[in-house]
């Protein structure tokens, strides 16, 4: 009979995935000469922008679910057009919400975004403070790849959250 209740308990509580011991996104620019535009991807946790967002006072989206809400890629261009930006010069580049698919183990997100009309750009601004608000440790690398495939990296976080790549 204890065995029946304990098995039983057992099957009404719901047990969580392990939540990873790191915070790190990733984000792609790419310059695209053939369209004129630069194309943006971001590889970044689920669970982490959930609870961002729900820092935020968002009611529970369900992101990620096939319940998710039809609101969350609205609030997920919200805030991302807080934390992410990108100028050249003194210009600010305003990106264009594409769409987002979830990664083959559920654990992410990949968002696109593009800046349509960038015609030759000689220098590019990026700000990406995303779930800094919410983690202390958090970490975003990002990959520039400009005119002529030149490529930079960096790795930012709490204390370095922007820089510049010159082409």
């Amino acid at each position: 009979m204890k065995l029946f209740l304990l098995l039983s308990f057992l099957s009404l509580v719901q047990v969580a995935p392990p939540a990873h011991q790191f915070h790190l996104s990733r984000t792609r620019v790419e310059y695209m000469p053939q369209n004129q535009e630069w194309q943006i991807s971001i590889h970044i946790f689920i669970d982490d922008l959930a609870l961002a967002l729900s820092q935020k006072g968002t009611p529970n989206l369900l992101l990620g679910t096939k319940k998710e809400s039809p609101q969350a890629d609205g609030y997920i261009q919200a805030y991302l057009q807080r934390f992410l930006k990108l100028s050249e010069g003194e210009q600010a580049l305003n990106w264009e919400w594409v769409g987002k698919e979830t990664s083959e183990d559920l654990s992410a997100f990949y968002l696109y975004l593009t800046v349509p009309q960038a015609v030759s750009p000689k220098r590019l601004r990026i700000s990406n403070q995303l779930l800094f608000d919410t983690f202390t440790d958090q970490q975003n690398m990002i990959q520039v790849i400009g005119p002529g495939q030149q490529r930079q990296n960096f790795l930012f976080h709490q204390d370095y959250w922007q820089d510049g790549v010159t082409f």
